[in-house]
């Protein structure tokens, strides 16, 4: 009895050490997933520049031809597309995102679930009575 008793008290002072050392690995990986997701918006806002000073350049050369309108037209479409396919590319990073998030929000909500039912276990275990304490 004993011995599970020390082994007991040795993993509750060993699992605060595991556990932070978890937390800081996911904390790095975190860390380096915003820095990516960061990474990634700002070639999109590159590319959404680029692409709309592209197409006022080209609106520029239409304006010197003839036929203008159809030009202009083109170059709409093709900033159109573009801009389209840049979207869909931000919107797969907003719900990798989301998904992170909601991640780390559940793991958050675990652990505070397992301390507080950790609490609770410790707080509920009675006093032994001795057995010639009078009955009531």
């Amino acid at each position: 009895m004993k011995t599970i008793k020390a082994m007991l008290a040795g993993l509750l002072l060993a699992a605060p050490l595991a556990y932070g050392q978890a937390l800081e690995v996911a904390d790095t990986q975190a860390q380096d997933s915003v820095a990516k997701v960061h990474v990634e918006r700002e070639r999109i806002a590159g590319e959404r520049a680029a692409a709309q000073a592209q197409f006022a350049r080209e609106e520029i050369a239409c304006r010197a031809r003839f036929a203008v309108n159809d030009c202009v037209a083109r170059s709409k479409a093709r900033l159109r597309e573009l801009l389209a396919h840049l979207r869909q590319q931000e919107l797969v990073i907003n719900a990798a995102e989301r998904e992170r998030q909601g991640r780390v929000r559940r793991e958050e909500l675990e652990q505070r679930a397992a301390e507080h039912a950790a609490r609770l276990e410790g707080a509920a275990i009675p006093a032994q009575v001795p057995a010639s304490a009078p009955a009531r």
